[in-house]
Parts: structure tokens; C-alpha cells; sequence
């Protein structure tokens, strides 16, 4: 009986350990990664220039970006879509991206999540409130 309490403690413990985001809040920054990476070697082999549209950035990453999947996604279509609902990231081109930090904002989760959201830049990932979200400015 000893045993199985010392089990139960040591398991409770280890389930404890690992840091205070959570899966979904892991798993949309993980997909946002690579789509950053994406992103950035779109633009290394197109000098400078950005996807014209999602269809055309899907394109590339089906074309030159399939080893920049994490290995526990099925594919590229899993880096466009969040985790926690299933829902397309927002994906901005153009004169539509928004501006954070001298950077530009290319994805985004649709939806914030205990009033945090996910975004994409070329600088990386972040994620930053909700109220600070809506007030970024194209």
C-alpha cells in the first residue's frame, strides 16, 4: 500500500512540473513557430518579398517547407489551423498586416483565449493581451 501512495505522490509531482502554459497555449505557439519559419524562408528565396495570399504561402510550405513540420502534426494544412478549436489562423498580406514592435503581424489566433492571443511576425512568436491586440494598427 506504501508503494502505490508513494507512486500516486511521485506521479502527482511529475504531472506538476513542466511550467504554467498549457497544451493549447504550447501547441498554437509551437504551429505558429513554423510558420514563422515558413514566413522567413518564403522571403530568403523570393528576395525579401512576402506570399502574395494564403493560397500562395500554403503553396510554398507545401512545396519547400515540409521538414519544418513538428513531428507530432500530420502535415502542413495542421500548421494553419490552431489547436485548441480547429479554427484557420488569420493570416495577414499586405497592406493588411498589422504593426507590433517594428515588426509586422502575419497570423494570428482568431479567437484570444483567457484574454491572451497568439501573433506571428517575422521577429518571431508572442503572446500578447487581448486589449493590447486591438489596438495594433495596420
Amino acid at each position: 500500500m506504501k508503494l502505490l501512495s508513494g507512486i500516486a505522490l511521485f506521479l502527482s509531482l511529475v504531472a506538476g512540473c513542466g511550467g504554467n502554459k498549457s497544451t493549447i497555449e504550447s501547441t498554437n505557439e509551437v504551429r505558429l513557430n513554423a510558420l514563422v519559419q515558413v514566413w522567413s524562408k518564403h522571403q530568403a528565396v523570393n528576395s525579401g518579398e512576402v506570399p502574395e495570399n494564403l493560397e500562395a504561402f500554403k503553396a510554398f510550405a507545401n512545396e519547400r517547407a515540409k521538414s519544418i513540420v513538428p513531428d507530432d502534426l500530420d502535415g502542413i494544412a495542421d500548421l494553419f489551423v490552431t489547436s485548441s478549436d480547429g479554427q484557420e489562423f488569420v493570416t495577414l498580406f499586405g497592406k493588411d498586416q498589422l504593426k507590433y514592435e517594428g515588426s509586422k503581424v502575419f497570423a494570428h489566433e482568431p479567437t484570444a483565449t483567457d484574454g491572451k492571443i497568439w501573433i506571428a511576425t517575422s521577429a518571431g512568436t508572442r503572446q500578447i493581451a487581448e486589449e493590447d491586440f486591438k489596438k495594433l494598427k495596420k
